[in-house]
């Protein structure tokens, strides 16, 4: 049985972002754009706080789409997506930064990815900083991923 394309576009983002690491190229518009930061996972649908020794990392929601008729045969569906990113340490603040500047880079190297979509937008992206005896700072990146599919898929 084939993935759904929202499971193939889950997959494709969770792909991308696993490959952020200090020196990765993301090829864009206006050149190319090189990681600063390292993440040790991408982690869709994880209800459990991170502890320090597992970050940094990205949390990956995709819980809500919209779906609208399409061009003739199709549906138009635009599925948010939430990143939300941790980094724990004394510098947390500015690596998270780092950080979310490696993830929107990621998403602009191709946001069609690979073809399964028609478009990704940034909707938006915030900083939060906790600390209870450890510094974690965290990142919220919301996209939104239009894609199409024939009437009645996902």
């Amino acid at each position: 049985m084939t993935a759904s394309i929202r499971q193939q576009l889950v997959d494709a983002i969770e792909a991308r972002l696993g490959s952020i690491a200090p020196g990765v190229a993301f090829q864009l518009p206006g050149g190319s754009y090189v990681c600063q930061g390292t993440i040790k996972g991408v982690y869709p649908w994880r209800k459990a706080a991170f502890s320090q020794t597992e970050v940094p990392a990205i949390k990956l929601d995709d819980a809500d789409a919209k779906t609208s008729p399409g061009p003739s045969t199709m549906h138009e569906h635009k599925l948010q997506v939430d990143l939300e990113l941790y980094v724990a340490g004394k510098t947390s603040t500015s690596a998270v930064r780092s950080l979310m500047a490696d993830v929107i880079a990621a998403v602009g190297s191709d946001p069609r990815w690979g073809g399964l979509a028609y478009w990704t937008d940034i909707d938006g992206h915030t900083v939060d900083v906790e600390q209870a005896g450890d510094v974690i700072s965290a990142a919220l990146v919301n996209l939104t991923v239009t894609y199409r599919t024939p009437l009645w898929r996902m």
